[in-house]
């Protein structure tokens, strides 16, 4: 990489700092709550909807796809693990070794019926390096 790569990724990267999400908006019943990212353990996706997991254990569905959520997240705090999760930092309550170098998360709080929160073979190393960090 040369320097003006370099200079172009570094500013990219200060770019895309300073345009996080902080909140979402949800419904509650009819009532419209403001989730700031701190409240807030995992995203997942099931049956085309995707919801936002409060560390309190509350779901919300919200209006974005994993993808879109990826951009407006933090990647210091959340990390897509797989097709299905964005899991927070904070939320790991335990690790363990799985088949093909994979790793099986434990989260607080726990996931809803009998999901798994695997972390897919291709996002293994890149986790393991965002959890050195």
């Amino acid at each position: 990489m040369n320097l003006s790569e370099l200079v172009s990724l570094k500013k990219l990267l200060i770019e895309r700092s300073e345009h996080f999400q902080e909140r979402f908006r949800v419904t509650y019943g009819d009532t419209y709550l403001s989730v700031t990212v701190e409240d807030i353990a995992y995203f997942f996706s099931e049956d085309r909807y995707t919801y936002l997991v409060t560390n309190s254990g509350k779901q919300h569905i919200i209006n974005f796809n994993l993808s879109e959520l990826e951009k407006k997240l933090n990647p210091k705090d959340f990390f897509r693990i797989n097709r299905k999760f964005i899991i927070n930092f904070n939320a790991i309550i335990k690790m363990t070794s799985h088949t093909k170098s994979r790793v099986k998360l434990e989260l607080d709080p726990p996931l809803p019926y009998s999901m798994e929160a695997i972390v897919s073979v291709e996002k293994s190393g890149d986790f393991k390096e965002w959890l050195n960090k």
